[in-house]
Formats: structure tokens, sequence, C-alpha cells
């Protein structure tokens, strides 16, 4: 079975939207029409125009699973290749989800090459109860396509445990740098690590493995916990690329402009700033970062030129990839294997 290619799973897209416009009460009660037509404006704005790499890498990874698998038949095969296709669009309007949540809280100008959805002049507040409405869709559609599965129940608990994981990430992001409220002591590598833990690595990286392996029933505790281990260092690794990529990368390429230095982020840039600072630096960095004033933004980027942050970066780009790449060559299931060296190779020396 051919492997499944972005443009592959966008084109299923379509597919995906008509059956969640088709879910129980939206396709029969007739007075919903005003919601049916909002749902398709927030799906169509915030889901399809993505990377898709988390949706991508469900299908992807149990394709690379079913290829050494000689209990079930082709038409098997293809059935939960099908419904793989379903839950990884399910990953991705989870994904929505979170994002337009995310700019509102980091006061974010643009998603993707277009103002946030929230940005849009009709939207507004409003975006609030849509991120309740895409949650509750995510379940909609997964039951639609997947609940005659023996795995349904663990899947829904999946997505349940990883939004749990995913909000406790995004609080401990907001209590240790309130926008506004600056105050870089409470900026140490080791919070910076468990942020990007529950707030990226779980749902990025973690999830999309699973979801596969649990499609293919071979969710052995120790494979899961091996998974885990390997999803954590690699969700790190992405975390790091995107605060570098907030301040270094293109917008043209990136899609977004970046706000982590005004919105007080506690990001691996000034974390490392921080690490390596005079004190006089750190002086610099306390009297402007958090703060949204041109003048005050220049004077923290010109700290992190003086520490040579984008050398620090590439170095611990290098330096990581090397020990993912090792913790990924003992893994013994092949399929899980390569889904992760996919994913890697997606990730190394990124620029958007």
């Amino acid at each position: 079975m051919a492997e499944m290619t972005k443009e592959d799973f966008r084109k299923r897209y379509e597919s995906v939207l008509e059956s969640v416009l088709s879910c129980d009460v939206l396709s029969t009660d007739t007075r919903l029409s005003d919601v049916l037509e909002r749902l398709r404006s927030l799906l169509d704005y915030t889901v399809p125009d993505g990377k898709l790499n988390r949706g991508l890498a469900v299908v992807q990874t149990y394709q690379l699973i079913e290829n050494s698998r000689t209990d079930i038949n082709d038409d098997e095969k293809q059935a939960l290749k099908e419904q793989a296709i379903y839950v990884g669009w399910a990953v991705e309007i989870m994904q929505a989800f979170f994002l337009i949540a995310d700019d509102m809280m980091d006061h974010s100008e643009t998603r993707r090459g277009k103002p946030c959805w929230y940005k849009v002049p009709s939207v507004d507040l409003d975006a609030i109860n849509d991120t309740f409405f895409l949650e509750q869709i995510v379940y909609k559609l997964i039951k639609a396509k997947c609940h005659k599965l023996p795995c349904y129940p663990k899947i829904v608990d999946l997505f349940h445990d990883i939004v749990y994981r995913t909000t406790i990430g995004q609080t401990m992001d907001l209590v240790t740098a309130p926008v506004g409220k600056p105050n870089l002591d409470k900026f140490s590598e080791e919070r910076y690590l468990s942020i990007a833990t529950y707030k990226t690595a779980y749902y990025s990286i973690y999830l999309p493995i699973v979801c596969a392996v649990l499609l293919t029933g071979l969710d052995s505790e120790k494979l899961l916990k091996k998974i885990e281990e390997i999803s954590i260092g690699l969700g790190v690794y992405f975390q790091i690329q995107d605060d570098f990529l907030d301040l270094y990368g293109d917008p043209a390429v990136t899609g977004k402009i970046g706000t982590d230095i005004q919105d007080n982020k506690c990001s691996w840039l000034v974390v490392q700033a921080l690490k390596h600072c005079s004190n006089k630096q750190r002086d610099i960095l306390n009297e402007n970062y958090g703060y949204f004033d041109d003048l005050k933004i220049e004077k923290v980027k010109e700290v992190f030129e003086q520490l040579d942050l984008k050398s620090r970066f590439r170095e611990y780009e290098d330096s990581s990839y090397h020990k993912l790449m090792e913790n990924i060559s003992k893994l013994e299931n092949d399929g899980v294997k390569n889904a992760f060296e996919v994913l890697i190779a997606k990730l190394y020396k990124r620029c958007k």
C-alpha cells in the first residue's frame, strides 16, 4: 500500500468536512443552518492550511506498522487506514482549537500567513466559543468513524488526556510569564522543559504516534513507555526550534510574526540568555523584556546577538538530533522506529 503523502491527506479534508457537518443534530435540525455555516467557515479558515504534520503522522505511522502485519488481510488494512485518516484529521482539528486559544492569549496577529481567527473583524472574542465547538467536533468525528473499533475507548481517553496535559502546559506558561508582568526570576531551564513537555510534546509527537499504535492493537505498556520517552525529547526539540523561529524565522516562510519577546514568553532564547549573560546584560533584559515597545524589543535582540544565541541554537540542534536518533534506533518495533525517523527528518534544520 503506497504511503500517504501530504497532498493525498489534504485532499481528504472535504470528506472530513462533510462528515463533521452531517453529525447528529447538525444535519437533522433545520433550525441550525446558521450554525452549520459558521462551523464550515471556522473549519475552512483554521484547519486545512497548516503543515498537517501531526495528522499525517497518524496515517503514515499506521502504514509503517501495518507493512509488517500478517494477522489482517488487505481489506482490513484499507479499512483501518481510512479510520487512521479521520483520526489524523481529528488531531488537526484539535490543533486548530489550541492555536485559536493560544493566539488570543499571546495577542498574536497572524497565523499561517493570514490574520489570526480572532482578528477577523466578524469574529473577535466569539472565537472563545469557537474553541469549545472545535473541541467537541473532535470527539464527534472520532465517534462517527471509530465507534465500532475495539480501540475506540482508548482513543477517546487518549485525546481527553492529551487535552488535559496540554492545558496544564499552557497554564504553566501563563503563570510563569503573564503578559505585561515581566519577572525573569521565574524563568529557568527546568521550568522551560516542563512547559515544553506538557504544552507541546504530548500533543505534537506522542498523540499522533500512539493513535496509530492503538489502531493496530500493538499498544504494549513497554512500547508506549518508550514512545512517551522519545516523544518528550522530540517535542522539546520541536518547541526549541519554534522559539528560535519566532525571532529568527522569516515571516514569509513561517506564516506568522513572532511576539515571544513582547509577550514575556519563557522561551528557550531568553532562558539561554539568562544562563550566559553578564550582570549588565541581565539588567538590560530585566528592564526591556516583556514590553510592547519597539525600542525595548530591539534592546533585547541586541543582548541575544551579543550572546550569539544563533550559534548556541545550532549546537543544540545538532547534538539533540544525534541523541534522539540514537534513542530511536533502539526501538524494537520497526514501524514505530521508522515513524520517528520520518518525523525527525521533517524537523531537522526546518525553517517553518
